[in-house]
């Protein structure tokens, strides 16, 4: 994989960042944690960073968990008989801007 994208190690991907802003240790879970274990993981450790603050970023966007996987499948393109809907149709249809949902071709 990585000879597909130009590169010899996995450290030439962060070669280009100064040493003074790489982690270099190890981070402090255990292993074989799960992705999901791993998330909460850092949001607990989050949560004690800047509390007491309102945070504006991603200007309205609710939290979700997307699994990796879905990163993965979505870049295979477009699944056959399967597209995505609008906010209009997703209205039209009574859905909230937070439903997840897909809609078959016709």
């Amino acid at each position: 994989m990585l000879s597909t994208i130009g590169v010899k190690t996995a450290e030439d991907l962060i070669s280009y960042l100064p040493s003074d802003v790489r982690f270099d240790g190890k981070l402090a879970i255990e292993d074989g944690k799960s992705e999901y274990e791993i998330v909460d993981y850092f949001k607990e450790a989050a949560a004690h960073n800047a509390n007491g603050y309102a945070s504006f970023l991603g200007a309205g966007v609710y939290n979700h968990y997307r699994p990796v996987l879905v990163d993965v499948v979505v870049s295979r393109g477009a699944v056959k008989g399967v597209r995505a809907i609008t906010r209009g149709q997703r209205a039209d249809m009574g859905l909230t801007l937070g439903s997840s949902t897909c809609a078959s071709h016709r």
